[in-house]
């Protein structure tokens, strides 16, 4: 278990109320994997395992990776809309 504590000074990105919000310490679950260092608030080991939390990640990862090359493929990946109806009006414009 590692407790990382909030920085003295609000980063530049982050409005005031948000780091207001910040609570002052977060104590995080930090573990290695075959050499992966992963980094977790699930902070129960008997109930969320390494190897379990470490499993998810490589699926998650491949999982970002194939909608990556899905985007790629389709001329998609510079795509930032956030709606169905924003994807279709923007690939209308496109074509």
């Amino acid at each position: 278990m590692v407790e990382w504590q909030k920085p003295k000074r609000k980063p530049v990105w982050m409005s005031v109320e948000a780091y207001a919000d910040l609570p002052g310490t977060t104590t995080i679950r930090e573990f290695s994997v075959k050499g992966m260092v992963y980094v977790t608030t699930l902070l129960d080991a008997k109930k969320y395992p390494k190897t379990v939390i470490a499993n998810f990640y490589q699926q998650r990862w491949h999982i970002e990776l194939d909608i990556r090359a899905i985007k790629n493929h389709m001329g998609m990946e510079l795509l930032r809309c956030k709606t169905p109806e924003m994807v279709e009006k923007k690939s209308l414009c496109i074509c």
